[in-house]
């Protein structure tokens, strides 16, 4: 969000909040509208928040690649190992 967006934004949410509160209720198709958005952005973010927390299959996940057996065991690969 920009600064121009919220320079609108913000007095709109006071004063559409004033307006419910003396009492003055926009139509019916105006909070089924606004109730479907918030259906759909709670679905969303639901399913975001259950993705984050979800790990990867085990088979998904690329294995290292077995050590060169040219190499003795616990001595650093040469470099043109590595290269080829």
């Amino acid at each position: 969000m920009n600064k121009s967006f919220l320079i609108i934004f913000i007095p709109a949410v006071f004063v559409a909040a004033m307006y419910l509160f003396l009492g003055i209720y926009p139509p019916a198709r105006v909070l089924t509208g606004a109730g479907v958005v918030a259906a759909g952005l709670a679905v969303w973010g639901i399913r975001a928040w259950r993705k984050r927390g979800r790990t990867a299959p085990p088979g998904s996940v690329a294995a290292a690649p077995p050590p060169s057996s040219s190499a003795a065991p616990g001595a650093p690969a040469s470099p043109r190992a590595s290269q080829s």
